[in-house]
């Protein structure tokens, strides 16, 4: 289905224009500011004593998932085949322990356990114990703000960890920063010659061990949604066979990365809210691709009523694949694999333009290159929309984009192994980003207002 959006030109349309984002130098109207919170301590890393940590029994990383103000999702793919967890909130004192449980038997390799009765924008610490006194890596993460906190949330994003850049230097920079929490965007593995659960999930155990991703899943909650090579690249459920490998993919992504079950119950798409500072729509761009639609009507319902009921002061897309026009660099290559290929993409920029959506970013991966633009060119309904492309984490950047000049919708392209930190601090009303190579060095990097 061709797209239809340049049948949509601003200049057709008597509605005033929705600031989701725009330059810093330009900043909306705000009203007064509100007291920041401080949230919870940060003591000095626990070292969890009376255990021993067995770094042969325990080589894949521990895993905290969509942080809420009162609980946490923790993970671990183990051989093990029970397992206990110590669960600890930082105070002013050091450490309080808040769990102390054993006896959890592991399923298929993977223990899962919802932690809850958890105080809001609180750090804690983490680890799963054996009962002879072993214990895995020490993980750390803060829940999320309550409706009485408010402060400034930094967060960090990547996509895309192939091969060629293992062991990921770039997350092990993320790591060094305590972040509020890290998006990964999609193509966390790539799983392409798998077919049975036992093949997808050794995938996972060969990402789960790079230090990288041991290093950023230590430090703070992940927030995860999926592209294809979870799957198979640039998979067609339509395809003789897919169906199954298509469940089978989705109940071992699960197994590795557990997330909050969707409105439908299963689905990967959710949200996630921080107070009033910001709330995350996490997408499935690849797993809902059916009858012409590039997302379910169901999610695009869900995702539309989100965006309009939405209180928070930034409202983020985590979006596997760009929205962003890139006709004038790609053309119709590969547009059916793209939001471009697809109606809805109109029909989402559409409604955030009508509904005068304020503070809204998104951030997207796949393409194998960083990026900073608007989601149309000048004099399109998408233009006062921003969108960053985050990573590659560890596939190899793409070549094409060292000769692609940026215009009048973007500002750079980033031919590196990077990731993406963000700072939203709400009175200022600014999204502060900053684009980290492997070595910790700030490669670009831009202030929006919303």
């Amino acid at each position: 289905m061709k797209p239809t959006r340049r049948s949509i030109l601003l200049s057709l349309s008597a509605l005033p224009l929705a600031p989701a984002c725009v330059p810093a130098e330009e900043p909306p109207p705000t009203e007064g500011p509100r007291d920041y919170t401080t949230g919870g301590p940060e003591p000095a890393a626990w070292d969890a004593p009376g255990f021993t940590l067995d770094a042969a029994a325990f080589p894949w990383a521990v895993q905290s998932h969509d942080a809420t103000p009162d609980s946490i999702l923790l993970a671990l793919q183990t051989d093990e085949p029970t397992l206990g967890v110590r669960v600890l909130e930082g105070t002013d004192d050091g450490w309080t322990e808040v769990l102390a449980t054993d006896g959890l038997d592991v399923v298929d390799g993977f223990l899962h356990v919802e932690v809850t009765d958890l105080r809001s924008d609180t750090t804690y610490a983490f680890t799963f114990v054996t009962d002879d006194g072993r214990r895995s890596l020490i993980g750390r993460f803060r829940t999320a703000l309550g409706d009485a906190d408010f402060r400034p949330i930094t967060f960090g994003a990547s996509s895309c960890l192939g091969h060629t850049g293992r062991p990921f230097p770039s997350l092990s920079r993320a790591a060094e920063e305590s972040l509020d929490f890290f998006c990964l965007l999609g193509d966390t593995v790539y799983a392409d010659n798998a077919d049975v659960p036992s093949e997808y999930r050794a995938h996972y155990r060969v990402t789960f061990e790079q230090q990288g991703y041991k290093d950023i899943a230590a430090s703070t909650s992940i927030v995860a949604t999926w592209d294809d090579h979870e799957v198979d690249n640039n998979y067609d459920l339509t395809s003789p066979g897919m169906e199954e490998r298509f469940g089978h993919a989705l109940q071992v992504y699960s197994e590795a990365m557990p997330h909050r079950p969707g409105p439908d119950g299963t689905g990967v798409w959710r949200s996630l809210r921080w107070g009033d500072v910001l709330e995350l729509f996490v997408l499935d761009c690849r797993g809902e691709r059916r009858d012409g639609n590039y997302v379910s009507p169901e999610q695009m319902a869900w995702f539309k009523d989100g965006l309009k009921a939405s209180t928070a002061r930034f409202k983020v897309v985590l979006n596997s694949v760009a929205i962003q026009d890139y006709q004038s660099w790609f053309g119709d290559i590969f547009i059916e694999d793209r939001w471009e290929g697809y109606e809805d993409r109109d029909e989402v920029i559409n409604f955030i333009f009508e509904e005068q959506i304020e503070g809204l970013f998104w951030i997207a991966g796949d393409f194998h290159f960083g990026s900073l633009g608007t989601v149309d060119p000048p004099g399109f309904r998408g233009d006062h929309m921003y969108e960053a492309l985050a990573g590659p984490g560890g596939s190899n950047p793409l070549a094409l984009s060292q000769v692609f000049v940026p215009n009048d919708q973007v500002d750079f392209f980033i031919s590196d192994y990077s990731y993406l930190r963000v700072v939203a601090d709400p009175n200022a009303g600014t999204l502060h980003l900053q684009f980290i190579g492997n070595d910790g060095a700030v490669i670009e990097e831009r202030t929006l207002s919303a």
